[in-house]
């Protein structure tokens, strides 16, 4: 799947290789907000709502993406991915302090960008006209999603603190 991440050229990828690579890139996702919401719980209800609003939308993206796969009969669903990666020492798990909030809040959009452009590669991999509207509609709703988080920087979201681009 690394292959993916750092495609430079156009590669057209079987229907299966593409849904498993979405659903495991949405799985991720849905674990990254989850974990998000709760750590913001204790210092913002607000923002760790809008973080758990994030992860269900990722929760519905992987229902489609099982139901566009038993459609197209891809035997290897439902898949769960491997969720190591590398960990990240904190000093807090659960959001302590405006600075953390605002840094947080700043490395879930660059992820957003991350995952949407994962997603706008995975577009340009696909040929099967089946998943082309669901991949579509995934891109539009990562662009919404990026939307909501860049506004939440123009407004006093986390205890009153302006966020700053």
């Amino acid at each position: 799947m690394q292959r993916i991440y750092n495609m430079t050229t156009t590669v057209s990828l079987l229907p299966e290789e593409l849904l498993v690579a979405a659903y495991a890139h949405e799985t991720r996702e849905e674990e990254r907000y989850r974990m998000l919401a709760l750590r913001f719980l204790p210092f913002d209800a607000v923002a760790s709502r809008l973080l758990q609003m994030l992860a269900d939308e990722s929760e519905q993206r992987l229902e489609a993406l099982l139901c566009v796969a038993e459609r197209l009969e891809c035997a290897e669903f439902p898949v769960r991915p491997d969720m190591g990666g590398t960990v990240v020492k904190e000093r807090h798990f659960f959001i302590v302090n405006e600075r953390m909030a605002v840094q947080m809040l700043a490395q879930t959009l660059v992820d957003e960008h991350r995952s949407l452009s994962f997603y706008r590669q995975l577009a340009d991999a696909n040929a099967t006209p089946q998943i082309h509207k669901l991949l579509a509609g995934f891109i539009q709703q990562k662009q919404a999603q990026i939307r909501v988080l860049e506004e939440s920087q123009n407004h006093e979201l986390v205890s009153g603190v302006r966020y700053i681009a």
